[in-house]
């Protein structure tokens, strides 16, 4: 094979190849948080109970939810990863949780954000909230795109 058709089959391949990849980091992100927190929930919970003002049933709730959330989103990225709803779906709880780390860093709450559970410990800090907002523009991103090859697959 020669250069040039090498390098038009990686061309016409690298969209499928980033979107791919980008795919597998968010649901690898998703489902390590949630495992990370079905591990060791107690930072989670406590982060929780401070920043909401919740008591610990308040909290375990919210746990289930973030964890079931994290999950689902996860598992569909991998397995129904053509759909855009997913990708929308995830990028606004990166948004919601970028929002939750932005609080925190406003008022200053110090305490281990525990996202992670016991895979990593991460604090409610610049480096959480930047993180956050690149994953979720990624899955935003992520969304347009597929949409835009959805339309491009079916115009005649």
């Amino acid at each position: 094979m020669n250069r040039t058709k090498l390098f038009k089959l990686l061309a016409s391949n690298t969209p499928r190849v980033l979107t791919g990849t980008a795919r597998f980091v968010l649901s690898v992100v998703l489902l390590g948080a949630a495992l990370g927190k079905l591990l060791d929930p107690s930072l989670f919970l406590k982060f929780v109970s401070v920043i909401f003002g919740v008591g610990v049933f308040g909290a375990k709730v919210f746990f289930l939810l973030t964890v079931c959330l994290e999950a689902l989103l996860g598992g569909g990225l991998l397995l129904m990863g053509k759909q855009p709803w997913i990708y929308l779906s995830t990028g606004v709880l990166f948004l919601l949780f970028a929002g939750v780390v932005a609080y925190a860093i406003i008022f200053d709450v110090s305490a281990t954000c525990g996202c992670f559970g016991a895979l990593l410990e991460a604090k409610a800090n610049n480096v959480s909230l930047i993180r956050n907002v690149v994953l979720a523009a990624i899955a935003l991103f992520l969304t347009v795109e597929l949409r835009n090859m959805e339309k491009a697959a079916s115009a005649p």
